[in-house]
């Protein structure tokens, strides 16, 4: 949801840059609706499948109409990428982020455990090593997609992924 801030930030911060994390469609709704959001609104668009598709559809419609502005300092993260090479994506953000390299960032477990209170739904994962688990995981509930693949057909088509 904080992806429509982004073009405000922009303009306080024009130099920002900004990483938009990728991942399938399905996995992602998946993901948030099985999350016990405590946030009324969040808990609300969480209620089905069928209203987050269509909040994701309207949030992300929102994100490429202001893509002109936030496309020179903006990174295109994927999830499956991520979890598959880790250390050649990490570097890459580096890169990106014009941040030195430091080999900590391949062990942010170990920065997560050390900072002792996690205050996030994914707390339990995230001190632990970056792992591919999640990844397809929605082929386990495809027949309760059928009604929001159309939907979600467009972001499927824009960034490669398999409707099945």
């Amino acid at each position: 949801m904080n992806m429509t801030l982004l073009p405000f930030i922009k303009r306080v911060f024009p130099n920002a840059r900004i990483i938009l994390a990728v991942r399938h469609p399905c996995d992602t709704l998946l993901s948030c609706f099985l999350q016990n959001f405590r946030a009324p609104d969040l808990a609300l668009l969480c209620r089905d499948l069928t209203t987050l598709a269509d909040a994701y559809t309207r949030i992300f419609g929102y994100w490429y109409s202001q893509w002109p502005m936030l496309q020179p300092f903006s990174y295109e993260l994927r999830y499956e990428r991520l979890t598959a090479d880790f250390a050649a994506e990490v570097r890459k953000l580096s890169t990106f982020l014009k941040l030195p390299w430091d080999e900590a960032m391949l062990a942010p477990g170990e920065h997560a455990r050390a900072k002792g209170f996690i205050s996030t739904p994914s707390y339990s994962q995230v001190v632990e090593p970056i792992n591919n688990r999640s990844v397809g995981r929605w082929k386990h509930y495809e027949h309760h997609f059928s009604e929001v693949l159309p939907v979600l057909r467009p972001w499927l088509e824009r960034w490669g992924y398999s409707p099945s």
